[in-house]
């Protein structure tokens, strides 16, 4: 609380300054205007009183001396000191005041001229206070409002409540939407500085406050809290200490910007509202949460009150000494909470004029800063409002007052609470860790919020311990935070570590710092699981390690008082899967390699089964007590030797009748094999795939029956005998006390010839003459089915039609065992048929039985030619055309191939009656196969068509091809080439000269072919060879060649036949042509003129021709350097472009080109003399 005094000491009063908030009193603002206006009338007809209360406190405001005393400072005036001396309290009445000053004594304030004796008594009805004052409210110390009384030093409060105060990193940042309406200015001297905002008029509410950050940490919410205040209402008026309305006043707010957290304003000025959001630094976002702040110095006509947004009051605290009242009434048009004292003065920090408030889940409130006084009458005379106003439009401040604002309380805050994690990382941390494996490293982390203490409450001591647990071995490293920043500040404590009993305990120096305190510390434990010194737990096939451990913190304050909180329990895990195993494998050994299935011809075979299994690898926690490999053999199957393997080495070798071998023993019970471990898995299997090989072999005699499987083919029987195999574990611990597992099926397929018989039919006339040519039906009697039971053949089947031969025999094809019955369908020619059907049957066994009957060959003919172009063309048989004929009933699969003889026919005899369809199968080269079926039927007395010999004619058609010689530019056709067309080996097919129409080839075989040039046609260069394939098809298949025509560029070399001078030699000019042709190939020509005494006339420009005979495309010629002659100029272009010192010809559409080349001499001086001379090539 800041004061001065007056320097002449007859006077000693003291001026008032309030030191927190205040508010107008709730009677003037619940009342309506006419209201106001009647107690002012009342007001102004009441008694003047002139008496000071003895009882009043008079605080002097602020001066520019800067001699100010901040609450608990020592730094008085030496006057203050002097009056603390003399008993002197600043309390006075008005007759005391006068009776100390004598009639010559000048009053003076510090920096200021004597003050004139007329002016006196304005000076003390200045600071004088209304003879009526009455102290509002009720003493919270006798508990009223909801206050609960303390004795300073003995309560303790609770750790709950996060701290709501100014922090060395808070700032403070003012803001405003005000624009015009709002003053901003500054508090200036002294030891609280600050910014402040003066409204100008009305509309400035809710658009102006202060940001101020960083002044605490939400915990549960992980973020800091900034204040967010908004002066969100306030009067325009006032009243003074007679009660008199004072009007056109506004109120200034503003904030402390130093190392505490004030709330500035004039206690004589107009009422105001602040709002007050706790939210997320830097945002607008409110974080409820339970918070503690502290009011400090409440004393003499100070007025503030307090309303929540949302939430509630948990906690209310005073001494039991406290001089501080409160009371509810209506301020804005809410309830407010309101807080004064009638206090003398306030010098330090004093509890008795100090109250805590503890908000639970609240973001905000409101706070309304009152005029001090009571009712309508103000502390303050009118002058000093009117001064305090006039001096807050300068925009600088110098006398203000403030409410001071922290988080303490009246004692030690409870013991800190300690909350253990345990987590595979620091970043990863939980009241239960699974670790990975058994033996990882693992962090325990202790986190304790040590609560702001006042200095009279500091720690002589505070350890965290953590007793490490059996299983849990300390890895040598450990660590403190601090959090949220994460700062190290291990040096702030003393770690020791004996027998896994980790401690950390605060320094002597880190205690004695405010620095220690207010803040979350985190205590980091590297720990690493030791499963030796624990005794697992088995739960199904899991094996299960746990260690639990809380840890504890005891603090001790320096009063003596002493407590100690255990942590939480955490809990880190580890297990042990049982491994499971993986899934045995059983395979066929065919050679070098593993197959599922195999197949095998007939029975007699030897097969090789193979059962492997990976064994899990050696674990402390999990023993294989016993392995048993078994598998059952199929009944047809035996066995013959067996070895178990791992890897390359044979651990144990058995007969067909089993037995024991090492620490392995095989029993043989009929079919059941089983292959097990004499007691426990030995070691030096873990880890390892165990390979039991089982050579077996079919029994002999052995029926199939059971086996037989479908298959598309009837003529062959299928056995597919399956297999499989299991491997069991016993396991020593756990359960199941033993797991299983099945391989996949093997299949061993065994294909036999299905059995089969024929049936022979003779023929005889009476007199025994054996009869060829007659056709007999063989019929099924019966339905037959396979061994499988398939339908082969339905009673009443034809299944065979036969014919008799020379020697009246005819035997049926391979058939399957069943009942037949022989039919004669055709008779020899000059006899009749037979009614008599023979009964035959086949049983297993039998290959062959025979059907005797008594009593001309059928004959098509199928003729091949060549289809003609025009209906007066010849005939053309085509030989060697193959063609397969089948009965139609049959299918294709069951046909006969035909050729055609050189006559182009084909004679088919002995057909039996029925449906035929027969297709060409190959056609000559040069002709198109023809894809289509054709049919004929043969009709019960063996004729087709009525007639005997019937012949059916197909014809083929042919491939065309037509060869065209084009000019490449024009398309056009070009006559007179010759060309030549050769086949894939080189030989020649034809040569001719090109005319005006395509050249036609008939009957090219499908292929590829070269189409060359021999000879061009004058006047074009020869043609690349083309590559020409013909289709199979009869559609005509045109070629083309192209040929590039010979194009001529005419170079004219033009010099002046003066400059000649012939001691020179001949003047000599060479060009050069490069370029492209239409097909691409490129092209670089080189050409001379000379010129000589006779061919030149000196007397005028002379001109020498070439030409460069070239096929037809894009060209450029230029001229080569020379001696003593530079270009001059060219001109006379046709056919091209000049392109600097070149001509670019274009000559794509077989035109001719021209340019003219004109030179002119540049010196004759010193250059030698020039010749020419042209070799010709001798061919």
């Amino acid at each position: 609380m800041r004061k001065r005094f007056f320097r002449k000491a007859v006077l000693a009063a003291v001026i008032a300054v309030p030191a927190v908030f205040s508010h107008p009193d709730s009677r003037a603002l619940a009342q309506e205007e006419g209201k106001a206006i009647e107690r002012e009338k009342e007001a102004a007809g009441a008694e003047e009183q002139e008496a000071w209360n003895s009882e009043e406190e008079m605080e002097n405001i602020s001066e520019d001396t800067g001699e100010e005393e901040d609450t608990g400072s020592e730094d008085a005036t030496d006057l203050e000191n002097q009056m603390d001396a003399e008993g002197d309290e600043g309390f006075f009445t008005e007759n005391d005041l006068f009776s100390e000053m004598e009639e010559d004594d000048l009053l003076f304030s510090e920096g200021e001229e004597a003050v004139p004796e007329e002016n006196m008594e304005n000076l003390i009805d200045l600071y004088a206070a209304h003879a009526g004052f009455v102290q509002e409210g009720l003493p919270v110390r006798n508990g009223n409002g909801g206050f609960v009384p303390v004795t300073n030093g003995e309560a303790v409060f609770s750790s709950k409540y996060t701290r709501l105060g100014w922090n060395s990193n808070s700032a403070v940042y003012p803001w405003s939407q005000a624009g015009s309406s709002v003053l901003a200015g500054q508090k200036i001297q002294g030891a609280v500085q600050g910014p402040y905002y003066l409204p100008l008029d009305n509309r400035a509410k809710g658009k102006y406050g202060f940001r101020v950050t960083n002044v605490g940490f939400n915990k549960e919410a992980n973020t800091s809290l900034d204040l967010l205040m908004t002066c969100t209402d306030y009067l325009d008026y006032t009243y003074d200490n007679k009660g008199a309305k004072m009007t056109d006043l506004m109120p200034i707010f503003g904030i402390s910007d130093t190392d505490d957290l004030w709330l500035l304003f004039a206690d004589g000025l107009p009422a105001q509202e602040i709002k007050i959001d706790i939210v997320k630094s830097g945002t607008s976002t409110p974080v409820p949460g339970n918070y503690r702040f502290r009011w400090l110095d409440i004393d003499l006509y100070q007025r503030f009150g307090i309303r929540l947004q949302n939430g509630s009051i948990g906690h209310r605290y005073a001494t039991k000494d406290s001089v501080v009242n409160v009371f509810q009434t209506e301020l804005f048009s809410k309830n407010y909470e309101v807080l004064t004292a009638p206090a003398a003065k306030v010098e330090g920090e004093v509890p008795e004029h100090t109250v805590v408030y503890e908000v639970d889940q609240s973001a905000g409130f409101y706070l309304a800063i009152l005029s001090p006084g009571y009712g309508n009458v103000s502390k303050n005379p009118a002058k000093a409002i009117q001064n305090q106003y006039e001096e807050a439009l300068t925009g600088t401040c110098v006398s203000v007052a403030g409410l001071q604002w922290d988080a303490k309380g009246y004692g030690p805050v409870e013991y800190p609470k300690l909350t253990k994690k345990t987590g595979n990382t620091l970043a990863e941390q939980g009241a239960f860790n699974d670790l990975v494996n058994i033996s990882d490293e693992f962090y325990y982390t202790l986190q304790t919020e040590i609560p702001e203490e006042h200095p009279a409450y500091y720690y002589g001591s505070c350890t965290i311990t953590d007793a490490l647990p059996a299983g849990v071995d300390f890895a040598e490293d450990a660590a403190v935070k601090m959090l949220p920043s994460g700062e190290n500040v291990t040096s702030w404590f003393q770690l020791t570590a004996k027998d896994d009993v980790v401690s950390f305990q605060a320094t002597q120096a880190a205690l004695a710092s405010s620095a220690f305190y207010g803040k979350t510390y985190e205590f980091q434990i590297k720990a690493r699981m030791d499963a030796s010194e624990m005794t697992p737990s088995y739960s199904g096939n899991v094996c299960s390690y746990a260690v639990k451990n809380k840890g504890s913190i005891t603090c001790r304050h320096k009063n003596g008082q002493e407590g100690t909180n255990w942590s939480n329990e955490v809990v880190s895990r580890a297990k042990v899967q049982r491994p499971e195993p993986e899934k045995p494998q059983k395979w066929i050994i065919d050679g070098t390699a593993k197959v599922k299935a195999k197949e095998y011809k007939g029975r007699d075979f030897e097969t090789v089964y193979e059962i492997s299994q990976q064994i899990p690898q050696n674990t402390e926690q999990w023993k294989i007590a016993g392995l048993h490999i078994q598998d059952e053999l199929a009944d047809c199957f035996e066995l013959k030797s067996a070895k178990l393997l791992v890897e390359q080495n044979v651990l144990a070798s058995f007969g067909t009748s089993g037995g024991t071998d090492g620490n392995w023993k095989l029993s043989v019970k009929n079919q059941l094999l089983k292959l097990s471990s004499i007691g426990s898995l030995p070691e030096s299997s873990y880890g390892k795939i165990l390979r039991l090989q089982l050579s077996v072999r079919l029994k002999k005699g052995c029926s199939l029956q059971l086996y037989y499987a479908v298959n598309q083919n009837p003529d062959i029987l299928e056995a597919h005998v399956y297999n499989m195999a299991s491997v069991i574990f016993e396991w020593h611990q756990g359960t199941p006390a033993s797991v299983f597992g099945n391989t996949d099926k093997t299949e061993v397929i065994i294909k036999e010839d299905t059995p089969k018989g024929t049936i022979t039919v003779r023929k005889k006339d009476p007199s025994g003459r054996n009869l060829q040519g007659a056709v007999f039906e063989v019929k099924a009697a019966a339905d037959i089915y396979s061994v499988v039971g398939t339908l082969l053949l339905s009673s009443g089947e034809t299944v065979d039609k036969v014919t008799t031969d020379e020697s009246g025999t005819a035997i049926s094809k391979p058939l399957y065992m069943g009942k037949y019955t022989v039919e004669e369908r055709t008779p020899p020619k000059g006899y009749v048929v037979t009614s008599k059907v023979c009964d035959v049957e086949l049983k297993e066994g039998d290959a062959q039985k025979t059907a005797v009957f008594q009593n001309e060959e059928t004959l098509v003919c199928i003729k091949k030619v060549s289809k003609k172009e025009n209906v007066s063309d010849p005939d053309r048989c085509l030989a060697g055309v193959s063609f397969l004929l089948w009965e139609k009933t049959q299918g294709a699969d069951k046909g006969k191939l035909y050729t055609t003889d050189a006559n182009g026919m084909i004679q088919i005899k002995g057909l039996v009656p029925g449906t035929y369809v027969f297709q060409e199968k190959t056609a000559p080269d040069g002709y198109v196969p023809d894809g289509r079926s054709y049919e004929f039927t043969v009709d019960e007395n063996g004729l087709v068509e009525q007639e005997q010999g019937h012949t059916i004619t197909v014809e083929n058609g042919y491939t065309k091809a037509e060869f065209r010689k084009t000019d490449k530019a024009t398309q056009k056709t070009v006559a007179g080439a010759t060309l030549r067309l050769t086949d894939a080996k080189g030989k020649i097919v034809d040569t001719w000269i090109s005319g005006t129409t395509p050249h036609r080839i008939n009957r090219l075989a499908a292929g590829e072919y070269l189409l060359t040039e021999l000879e061009a046609p004058k006047g074009y260069k020869k043609g690349a060879p083309v590559k020409c394939v013909i289709q199979n098809e009869e559609a005509v298949q045109s070629f083309e060649m192209t040929d590039v025509k010979l194009v001529t560029i005419q170079v004219d070399k033009v010099i002046h036949g003066k400059e000649i001078v012939w001691a020179h030699g001949n003047p000599v000019f060479t060009f050069r042509l490069q370029g492209t042709d239409l097909d691409g190939e490129k092209y670089t020509y080189y050409d001379t003129v000379e010129f000589t005494r006779e061919n030149t006339d000196t007397s005028k420009d002379a001109r020498l021709s070439l030409s460069f005979e070239v096929p037809a495309g894009v060209y450029t010629v230029s001229e080569c350097r020379i001696m003593r002659y530079e270009l001059e100029k060219i001109d006379g272009v046709s056919g091209g472009k000049i392109n600097g010192k070149e001509v670019q010809f274009d000559l794509s559409m077989n035109q001719n080109g021209t340019a003219v080349f004109t030179n002119k001499k540049t010196t004759d001086r010193e250059l030698t003399d020039t010749g020419f001379v042209r070799n010709v090539i001798i061919p």
